[in-house]
């Protein structure tokens, strides 16, 4: 599911839902745009989707609801310099309503809350409601003059480009990510979703949970998915950062959950929010929000959310040890990739992939990756004797400090600067 209007997440976890043409009316969600009279339609012969259509772009696949006008509109969005583009993986769309929330509070400079807001637009970014119709007759929404915040769950492949295939996107872009394994375990739900959207009008449809291992080896035996190969939109975000480091910012849903304080303070340094009530009040309503019901599971800490996606992926490494070797092949493979890439901070997370173990970086990292820590002046000459323990950064990039003079060399250039104190001026007119 790469852009697409989505049900919010109690209604999926509890009642029987109607299809997608029901829930639009019930909700007030923009209307469909009629379908492309050559607009190819592809469908599922076989597996846990049979039946089931779509339209395909590259190896990105796309619902039924959305069609090629859409595709389309998506690379001629134009954006200002002072707005913000929230990407996040389709896997994690809806999953985490209230990071979402403060991210684009946060990104908009707003102190207060918005309500009344369309949840996703027919291209999946955000809109306010008095857009929705404009923007659902396949134009643009209309210039502003403050700051926006839209979301789009597109790969960067998929966004306007210039001619040399560099990213022609004015806004700053701030691209949510999750430990691989935890989203291949999200990605069953987009079938369910999909199903739902793909459901005769005026039935209903219970959601089912696919077993895992089953999910997974359709997974590696199809060549496209919706919104894309997770390995390899992880790359080309990657990519676009390492090219762009000045309008690409990567955060992974790990960071924001273990420690949104220190994220949203580095994220409001890189948006360049000159307010300080503005990241003090969006701390503060992450704060009360996991209290309340958690950010990504309902009644538990930040802590034990952690845990929970650790655990999460624990068990996808298991049901990825049971799959055929050419699965397993095909998921080291991509991994094998990663090695290659610039992004210390990826070559980590490929490693610890390749291994097997839980996703553990260095804690100072996170900070290092906003740029906001602050290095330790002994890490780059390798005498910090606190290692691990140290409370500064230890990652690599930074500048080593410039060396003390000698002792020896510090009192020659006292004595100098005395004699230049004490010296008797000339007299005016007479040279020195």
């Amino acid at each position: 599911m790469v852009c697409c209007v989505l049900p919010p997440e109690p209604d999926l976890n509890g009642r029987p839902l109607t299809n997608w043409d029901s829930f639009r009316q019930r909700s007030g969600a923009p209307p469909a745009l009629p379908e492309d009279d050559d607009d190819q339609l592809h469908c599922f012969e076989s597996g846990l989707l049979e039946g089931l259509q779509y339209r395909k772009h590259g190896k990105v696949l796309l619902p039924r609801p959305l069609t090629r006008r859409v595709a389309q509109t998506i690379k001629k969005l134009e954006f200002k310099a002072q707005d913000t583009l929230l990407c996040i993986a389709p896997e994690l769309g809806g999953h985490m309503v209230q990071l979402e929330e403060c991210l684009m509070q946060l990104a908009e400079h707003r102190c207060d809350e918005v309500q009344g807001l369309v949840p996703f637009g027919p291209w999946g970014v955000r809109i306010p409601p008095l857009e929705a119709k404009i923007a659902a007759l396949g134009q643009l929404p209309p210039s502003s003059s403050r700051r926006q915040c839209l979301m789009t769950f597109v790969p960067p492949k998929m966004l306007p480009r210039s001619s040399d295939d560099q990213l022609a996107v004015a806004a700053k872009m701030v691209v949510i990510l999750a430990d691989p394994r935890y989203v291949l375990f999200r990605h069953r739900e987009i079938w369910n979703r999909v199903r739902w959207m793909s459901s005769k009008p005026d039935s209903e449809f219970s959601p089912e949970l696919v077993d895992l291992g089953v999910a997974l080896e359709h997974y590696f035996a199809s060549d496209c998915h919706y919104g894309g190969y997770v390995m390899d939109r992880y790359r080309d975000w990657m990519v676009e950062q390492e090219q762009s480091p000045h309008k690409v910012k990567i955060i992974f849903l790990e960071d924001l959950v273990r420690d949104p304080e220190l994220v949203i303070k580095g994220l409001a340094h890189f948006l360049e929010v000159d307010d300080p009530r503005v990241p003090q009040a969006a701390i503060t309503r992450l704060k009360s929000a996991q209290v309340q019901g958690g950010l990504i599971k309902a009644g538990l800490s930040s802590a034990e959310e952690v845990d929970f996606m650790q655990r999460i992926s624990k068990e996808v490494e298991r049901c990825l040890a049971l799959l055929p070797s050419s699965a397993q092949e095909k998921w080291s493979s991509s991994i094998g990739e990663f090695l290659a890439a610039a992004d210390l901070r990826c070559k980590n997370l490929a490693n610890q992939l390749l291994e097997h173990v839980a996703w553990q970086e260095p804690p100072t990292w996170v900070a290092h990756n906003l740029m906001i820590c602050k290095p330790c002046s002994f890490a780059p000459r390798g005498i910090c004797r606190a290692a691990d323990a140290c409370n500064f950064c230890h990652a690599p990039g930074h500048a080593a400090p410039t060396r003390r003079p000698s002792k020896k060399e510090r009192m020659r250039r006292l004595r100098r600067l005395q004699r230049l104190v004490s010296r008797t001026p000339s007299p005016e007119g007479l040279s020195s």
